[in-house]
């Protein structure tokens, strides 16, 4: 199998990875925003750039949706600012202390640190809140959804995910969550949930794959059109 290459296509970088496939597909990731073209065997370079060409204006769309919902979602971590929790905008309160550390107390996120951290720090703490949050919210929904649907979860990860809501192994029967959905209504992350689950039964994103995703989460589109185009779910 040939090993994934790149271009660059009127200043955009296109990831391209070669299958055994019949047509030339592209997808801008979210919530990173890279755009990656799959190609069948022995395609030629200059007819993938030719696809990427006509994608252009559609690439550029996508891409600024997806900056729009980063805006939107991403914390005011100053003094006094704001930060998302489970889609609900709630203020930020941060107070100096020798011990960092983040909760929330009456709809409040509240921060401590020592007043000689860099701000990072408390971007570090959010993706902490959120890395607990989604971890105490996740065994209730696999729990639920792999009775309904008959399978079998092994184990559970919960991490921040640069190019990626979820994923799943399913020969282990492990799936991973992307801690940012904590930013999200809880029904974004239920659906990222039922999606990982299906694909213990259909690995691939085919015809059966959505079948499946219709039959167990009707409004699995809706809800997969607000993650990728970052209006509010």
């Amino acid at each position: 199998m040939p090993t994934p290459t790149s271009i660059v296509v009127d200043g955009i970088s296109i990831a391209i990875t070669y299958k055994r496939m019949k047509t030339i597909t592209l997808r801008v990731r979210t919530p990173s925003g890279d755009v990656v073209v799959s190609a069948p065997l022995r395609t030629p370079q200059a007819l993938v750039r030719a696809f990427v060409e006509t994608k252009i204006p559609w690439i550029r769309t996508h891409q600024q949706r997806i900056q729009a919902r980063a805006a939107t979602h991403t914390p005011d971590l100053r003094d006094d600012g704001t930060v998302r929790v489970w889609g609900s905008p709630l203020p930020l309160t941060v107070t100096t202390a020798k011990r960092r550390s983040v909760r929330l107390d009456d709809n409040t996120v509240l921060i401590t640190h020592p007043t000689d951290d860099p701000m990072d720090v408390r971007q570090s703490l959010i993706d902490l809140l959120y890395r607990r949050l989604v971890s105490a919210a996740l065994p209730a929904l696999v729990t639920q959804w792999s009775a309904v649907m008959q399978v079998t979860v092994q184990k559970t990860f919960v991490q921040k995910m640069k190019t990626r809501w979820g994923s799943c192994n399913y020969r282990a029967h492990h799936i991973r969550l992307n801690s940012d959905l904590a930013s999200y209504p809880p029904h974004c992350l239920e659906y990222v949930v039922v999606h990982e689950l299906v694909h213990l039964l259909e690995p691939s994103h085919n015809a059966r794959f959505y079948a499946l995703m219709t039959q167990y989460y009707p409004d699995w589109p809706t809800v997969r059109a607000l993650l990728r185009n970052g209006t509010e779910c």
